[in-house]
């Protein structure tokens, strides 16, 4: 059974992670949940994202020993601008035991240019509560389609298939 390290207390987070985990690996795995410092704004813009994403992992290793786990994870959330377009995204990265990394990075979701200022201001979270009734914005926007879990089983997906997949290639 592989042990797991989360950089995050999280409960949604850490099921979805989890269960991800578990069917690409093809068995259960051991986790635990930790506080991690992001160390970047409530709200990630851009390079922030990533670099919240690495500060979970390094705040992780300071937690932890190096045999206690097979794999440390970390998710941040955050807007990042792309060719003047704003959109919402996760990143995971997964790093392994002897040091691999790899970054897995979700499927994006619009956010209107309008909104960016207040996001920046309040949190994406307290805006789509705000505009949606506090209803989960993106189930809303998708029609019931997508949740976050949804975007963070995606980077989950990518990163740890990165990470296998360079032992192939």
């Amino acid at each position: 059974m592989r042990k797991v390290k989360i950089a995050t207390e999280n409960q949604h987070k850490i099921q979805t992670i989890v269960k991800t985990m578990e069917k690409f690996l093809d068995e259960k795995i051991l986790f635990e949940g930790f506080r991690s410092d992001s160390g970047v704004p409530e709200q990630p813009l851009d390079e922030q994202v990533i670099k919240g994403a690495e500060n979970r992992i390094s705040s992780l290793k300071q937690l932890i020993k190096a045999t206690e786990y097979d794999y440390l994870i970390s998710c941040e959330g955050g807007i990042i601008n792309l060719y003047d377009n704003w959109f919402n995204v996760h990143i995971v990265i997964i790093e392994d035991k002897e040091g691999n990394r790899s970054t897995g990075l979700s499927q994006g979701y619009p956010i209107p240019e309008k909104n960016i200022q207040e996001i920046q201001e309040q949190g994406l979270a307290k805006v789509l509560d705000k505009n949606f009734n506090g209803k989960g914005g993106m189930r809303i926007l998708t029609k019931e389609m997508r949740r976050r879990e949804h975007f963070i089983e995606e980077a989950t997906l990518m990163a740890i298939s990165g990470l296998e997949s360079n032992k192939m290639w």
